[in-house]
C-alpha cells in the first residue's frame, strides 16, 4: 500500500508540474471543437447526415458488440488502444498529432450531439454521453495532454534545449501515469457505458 501510496504521490506532483496546463489547454481546444462543429453540423443538413452516417458505419466496423450488447471488455481494450496511439503520437516533434486526435474525437461528438437534438432533444444527448462520459472524456483530456507534453519535450531535445528528464523518464512518468490516472478512468467509462448508459436510455426512451 505505501508503494502505491507514494505512485500516486509522484504522479499527482508529475501532473502539477507538468501536465496542469497541457490538460487545461487540451479541455479549452477540445470543447471549443465540439460546440463549433457542433453549430456547423446544425447549419448544414446535408453535411450533418453525411457525418452521421460515416460515424455510424465506423462504430459498427469496431464491433464491440456481443450477442447484441455492448462488451465492456471490448470497449476498454479500444480505449485504450484508441488513448495510446493518441498519446504517443506526441513522439512526433514539431505536429502535435495527439490535437489533431482529439479534435476528430471532439468533432465526432459535435456531429452526434446535433444529431441527436434534432431527433430526441437535450434529455436524450445528455442520458447517452453522462454515465460513462464523465469516466471517458477525463481520460481522454489527460491521454491527449500527455501527448501534447511529450511533443513539448520532443521538440526540446531536437533543438537541443535543456531539458528537465531523459527520454527513459519522461518516458516512465508518462506510462505510470496513463497507468494510474487513464487506465482506471478508461475501466470505469467502460462499464458505465456497457451497462449503466443503456439502462439510463432505456429510462429516458420511455418517457419520450
Amino acid at each position: 500500500m505505501r508503494l502505491i501510496g507514494s505512485q500516486y504521490r509522484e504522479t499527482g506532483a508529475f501532473f502539477r508540474k507538468k501536465l496542469a496546463f497541457p490538460t487545461l489547454f487540451c479541455t479549452l481546444f477540445f470543447f471549443s471543437v465540439v460546440f463549433l462543429s457542433g453549430w456547423v453540423f446544425q447549419q448544414n443538413q446535408e453535411l450533418l447526415e453525411q457525418a452521421t452516417e460515416q460515424i455510424f458505419t465506423l462504430f459498427e466496423g469496431k464491433n464491440l458488440e456481443i450477442e447484441g450488447h455492448i462488451s465492456p471488455l471490448l470497449l476498454l481494450a479500444n480505449n485504450l488502444i484508441a488513448s495510446a496511439e493518441g498519446m504517443l503520437l506526441g513522439l512526433i516533434p514539431f505536429l502535435f498529432l495527439p490535437l489533431v486526435t482529439l479534435a476528430i474525437n471532439a468533432a465526432v461528438i459535435g456531429g452526434l450531439g446535433a444529431y441527436s437534438i434534432q431527433l430526441l432533444g437535450w434529455r436524450f444527448i445528455l442520458a447517452g454521453i453522462l454515465p460513462h462520459g464523465i469516466f471517458e472524456l477525463p481520460a481522454l483530456l489527460l491521454a491527449g495532454a500527455m501527448g501534447v507534453r511529450l511533443c513539448l519535450e520532443m521538440i526540446r531535445w531536437v533543438l537541443r534545449k535543456p531539458c528537465t528528464h531523459t527520454f527513459p523518464e519522461l518516458l516512465m512518468e508518462t506510462a505510470r501515469f496513463f497507468l494510474l490516472i487513464v487506465t482506471p478512468l478508461l475501466v470505469l467509462a467502460g462499464l458505465a457505458e456497457g451497462y449503466l448508459t443503456p439502462l439510463v436510455l432505456e429510462l429516458v426512451m420511455g418517457g419520450v
